[in-house]
């Protein structure tokens, strides 16, 4: 019983650390092409995990949300006749 504490331990701690690409498109509300030109930009750093599987930095995520919700909307300025 000892042992799966340690190994759900283990896996709470990179669930910290890291998140799914399904998770980022999520939290950041962005499209999955978008995601992927982030990550080919080098914002956010992607880990792979097997031959078709990555999971993303949830540190990197999470700053590229502080970004989004600080960046300002524009708003369209109605143009005069």
């Amino acid at each position: 019983m000892a042992r799966n504490s340690i190994v759900d331990r283990h896996i709470a701690s990179l669930e910290d650390q890291y998140c799914t690409v399904k998770e980022a498109i999520e939290i950041l509300g962005i499209s999955y092409m978008t995601l992927y030109r982030r990550i080919d930009e080098g914002r956010i750093r992607r880990f792979k995990i097997g031959p078709h599987r990555i999971v993303l930095s949830r540190e990197d995520v999470l700053e590229m949300k502080n970004f989004y919700s600080m960046t300002p909307v524009p708003v369209p300025v109605p143009v005069k006749e």
